[in-house]
């Protein structure tokens, strides 16, 4: 997942960032992401999903989402 808040955190701010553009599987807005844990759940409709890890590696300088926008 990735909230569209997390756009605050490049270098390089894109005009528009579409979903799907950084691997995400699910695209959020409002959701505080950034407070979660593994294991934490929560509802979206009649759908309970859990988080299992938290964030990607990025492989340094490698890496196609670094070259693109960089990370602060």
């Amino acid at each position: 997942m990735l909230g569209t808040e997390a756009s605050g955190n490049l270098k390089k701010k894109p005009e528009k960032i579409n979903p799907g553009e950084f691997a995400e599987n699910i695209t959020t807005e409002g959701l505080e992401l950034w407070k979660m844990n593994p294991l934490d759940r929560f509802r979206c409709g009649e759908t309970e999903l859990e988080v299992t890890q938290i964030g990607k590696e990025c492989h340094g300088t490698a890496c196609a989402i670094f070259k693109e926008v960089g990370i602060v």
